[in-house]
């Protein structure tokens, strides 16, 4: 399915970037702007960017790496306002920060004012275009078409205030089958799978489960969104009110999901628990059998007793990203990606990172 087919029209941006020939023409126009700060939690060459901004509000806008087309540059982009207090958390972890001044002379059309003296005008409408060259007696032929350019992506012009956690590279599935056919007990194998939501853990898991029925193992696989409590037994038992913290580690039975790793371990079968998403519960469906090799992939299994725990580190930006896309197909409950956005920002990541620097 086509990407622009699972988003709604207004989620996509169409924008040209322009540079005045004679920028020293524009120059008393920056005294007449807004101040704008941008925080990218991303890295250029990530498949998403990320951003908050700070004028008379904060926001923040996700977008994807789009195309260069005759129009402009044509991507994705989803924005909601965040509250201040989640403005200034992500601050502080930032990996690059842009300071500009920007002027709308009419709508639609905006000259961003860097401090490096550059001057970058951007419109998306080519009718707003066409009302102000047409008002101001200019035409395209002032201008330098620059939305070719990498350069010209504010992302790009953004200095670095703090260092990207290192992208370490997944753990060749190799090393896990070397470690299981080392082993000289029969004691089963558990292969612990963690990482934020869109990370890529489906994809290492069925990699892995691959490999391993090639070298004769039926792996059993287990998913710790399984084990979420439901919406019954985490409903406020003073206040009736519904649970809202989805990505909360309370959110998961993970003393239970531990105890039914022990007894596989030990030859002993389980109830198999699966999450209904219609009712919000968790509910019983035929068991799980021991097997050789045990592999449990979620949010939060780090925790978790294993002789092997694997993170796939894929950057938050990019997770995000791909969580939104899948929600949107997967989950029509959870299908406006504003909404998602800002969930994503005040809970899921800070609930994330929490969680990581408690157990490493």
């Amino acid at each position: 399915m086509n990407e622009r087919k699972k988003f709604d029209t207004n989620n996509f941006e169409q924008e040209k970037k322009l540079t005045p020939k004679n920028p020293e023409n524009f120059a008393h126009l920056r005294p007449l702007g807004t101040p704008i700060e941008q925080v990218y939690l991303s890295s250029p060459d990530e498949e998403y960017s990320l951003r908050i901004r700070k004028t008379h509000t904060h926001t923040a806008t996700l977008k994807n790496t789009g195309e260069v087309t005759a129009e402009g540059i044509k991507r994705l982009e989803i924005e909601t306002e965040i509250p201040i207090d989640i403005y200034d958390y992500y601050r502080q972890i930032g990996h690059r920060i842009l300071q500009k001044i920007r002027y709308e002379p009419c709508e639609g059309v905006c000259f961003d004012f860097y401090n490096s003296g550059e001057i970058q005008v951007e419109y998306e409408n080519p009718t707003n275009w066409q009302i102000f060259t047409a008002d101001t007696g200019l035409s395209d032929s002032d201008f330098i078409d620059v939305s070719h350019l990498p350069s010209a992506l504010n992302i790009n012009k953004a200095t670095p205030i703090n260092e990207l956690p290192a992208q370490t590279p997944d753990t060749p599935i190799s090393e896990i089958l070397d470690l299981i056919q080392s082993k000289t007990n029969t004691e089963p194998t558990v292969i612990t799978i963690t990482g934020r939501s869109g990370s890529g853990k489906s994809t290492y898991v069925r990699e892995l489960q691959q490999n391993l029925q090639v070298l004769g193992h039926t792996p059993t696989i287990i998913s710790s969104d399984d084990y979420n409590r439901g919406v019954t037994a985490l409903r406020n038992p003073t206040t009736g009110e519904k649970w809202q913290s989805w990505d909360h580690p309370d959110t998961y039975d993970l003393r239970a999901l531990d105890t039914d790793i022990y007894k596989l371990k030990n030859g002993i079968a389980v109830p198999r628990r699966v999450y209904d998403f219609v009712s919000g519960d968790p509910v019983i469906d035929g068991v799980v059998e021991p097997a050789s090799v045990i592999i449990v992939e979620g949010l939060y299994t780090r925790q978790l007793s294993s002789d092997k725990c694997i993170e796939i580190a894929t950057p938050f930006a990019t997770c995000l990203g791909r969580r939104i896309l899948r929600d949107i197909v997967e989950r029509p409950g959870m299908a406006n990606p504003e909404k998602n956005l800002l969930y994503v920002m005040e809970q899921a990541e800070p609930y994330w990172r929490n969680q990581q620097a408690a157990t490493r």
